[in-house]
């Protein structure tokens, strides 16, 4: 992923957990076999999202349950079930997972 555009001066730098670009790839080639405008749609909206919430780091839901400390999670905007799940610093956003919100999350947190 190329860096996202910072939004404004007080942005978090984004920093990508290995099984990020994974997640994407997975996600992304499901929803193009479903229709393949839906793929290339997913990416792009995905680094919206990341943009978005290193402006706005809090605006995510707390996630306590997976032991993570600090984590929260976002919909990616416009595909509202698949989840971000990312860790706000003071300096950085670190994007730990995309997500399809159905699956097993614990199972995926406690590997």
């Amino acid at each position: 992923l190329a860096a996202a555009p910072r939004l404004s001066e007080m942005s978090l730098e984004l920093d990508y957990g290995e099984d990020v670009f994974c997640d994407l790839q997975e996600a992304g080639c499901f929803l193009r076999r479903q229709n393949p405008k839906l793929g290339g749609r997913f990416t792009k909206a995905a680094q919206e999202t990341f943009a978005y919430l290193s402006a706005h780091p809090h605006l995510g839901r707390p996630r306590p349950e997976f032991d993570v400390e600090g984590m929260r999670s976002w919909a990616v905007k416009g595909f509202r079930r698949y989840l971000i799940f990312y860790v706000p610093t003071d300096t950085r956003l670190r994007v730990l997972r995309v997500l399809e919100g159905s699956r097993d999350l614990s199972a995926e947190f406690s590997q």
